[in-house]
């Protein structure tokens, strides 16, 4: 069975001075952990400014190709046809290679990255281009059918017909641990996705009621993970049951304010998890003045229970933007199933907008919730997820 080569390259991690090295392991470790989870045989070679993917089986190409556009800290990669320096004319080998292509146009680009080669990289674009050109094709530098590509290194060529983009951003787990206070909408897997690329490992906690459809929602809840998951290290889900806690609020606050408490009470639970998990901090799907929670008031007032820093990656995206890149990450599908919210749960029917955090303070000082609180996060379920 062939063989083949696949060549990665990074972006942000060259420009990490010192702590390269650690991005750079930290990008070749999830890579090595994702290709070995699909059962991909191949072995892996750290390079300067690149990883290489060798003794790939043909088979695996395809599946290999998606992985790879979904592991963050990864700019592009392509399959080159490889020969060494000493081979005899590499333009000669190009068009041998391009001779078993069908198109009709095409246009070359040339990389010389060994500048001790006699020819620059414009005469070398020019001089195969001639050569293809009489074979009978036409050149078409803006959009051709082909697109021919040559990399000279100081000890062989690379060339190739095809490079695949990915989803750039930094390794998962170069930035720290959070966690993700997920529900089973659009908003928080998008913005949990967006943190992932920016290297966040990810804890997740959802909050669940006990209603007759509480099992699927946290099947849904599951699966999102699993998609925002599928090309990355290990994780695990804190399913917090949430409805006796949720019931003493109801009983003891006003209902234009229990929106406001029951995210507040979400982040104090979230503030244990975090410190038992060492996490540097909170990652939700808040969009400023999407709903009521989200006005700035009631942003800033449930927030202020957190210990920890919240990341907020849509916070300036609309609904429309959202549920764009909801599709582009392949979540949407499953976001739009039904399911049941814990925070739109008997609040009124005009619920508080504009919260002001020293009433919050005054009300939450008689409920006295806390004790519930530190129970509800004991009972937490923790699911651990590949």
């Amino acid at each position: 069975m062939n063989q083949r080569v696949c060549i990665v390259n990074y972006s942000e991690i060259k420009l990490k001075g010192k702590n390269r090295k650690f991005f750079e392991k930290k990008l070749r470790d999830n890579i090595w952990y994702i290709l070995k989870k699909n059962y991909i045989d191949f072995n892996l070679h750290q390079e300067f400014g690149r990883l290489r993917i060798e003794n790939i089986n043909e088979k695996d190409v395809s599946k290999i190709k998606e992985i790879l556009k979904d592991i963050p800290g990864i700019s592009t990669f392509y399959f080159p046809f490889i020969f060494r320096r000493d081979e005899e004319n590499i333009l000669e080998k190009t068009v041998e290679l391009v001779k078993k292509m069908d198109f009709n146009s095409f246009g070359v680009r040339c990389k010389r990255v060994d500048k001790r080669f006699p020819l620059n990289s414009q005469e070398v674009n020019v001089k195969l281009g001639s050569m293809i050109v009489q074979l009978g094709h036409k050149v078409n530098l803006d959009s051709p059918d082909l697109k021919v590509n040559i990399i000279i290194y100081p000890e062989e060529f690379h060339i190739f017909f095809e490079k695949e983009r990915g989803l750039n951003g930094l390794p998962i787990g170069t930035s720290g641990k959070f966690i993700s206070l997920i529900s089973g909408g659009i908003d928080s897997p998008v913005a949990s996705k967006l943190m992932s690329i920016r290297g966040a490992e990810i804890i997740y906690a959802h909050f669940f009621n006990f209603t007759n459809d509480s099992c699927g929602v946290k099947n849904k809840v599951f699966e999102l993970i699993k998609i925002i998951n599928k090309n990355s290290p290990p994780t695990k889900l804190y399913l917090i049951p949430f409805e006796k806690l949720q019931n003493e609020i109801i009983t003891l606050c006003p209902p234009k304010y229990r929106m406001i408490i029951y995210r507040r009470s979400m982040f104090r639970i979230g503030n244990l998890i975090c410190k038992k998990e060492k996490g540097k901090g909170f990652i939700t799907g808040d969009s400023l003045g999407q709903v009521a929670s989200q006005t700035i008031e009631n942003i800033s007032a449930i927030q202020n229970s957190s210990k920890y820093p919240i990341f907020t990656p849509l916070i300036g995206l609309n609904k429309e933007e959202i549920t764009e890149k909801s599709r582009k990450f392949k979540l949407y599908e499953t976001s739009i199933l039904p399911y049941s919210d814990c925070c739109s749960f008997l609040i009124a029917k005009h619920p508080e907008t504009k919260g002001n955090i020293y009433k919050i303070l005054e009300i939450e000082t008689k409920m006295e919730i806390e004790n519930l609180e530190n129970e509800t996060f004991n009972n937490s379920e923790i699911v651990e997820i590949e």
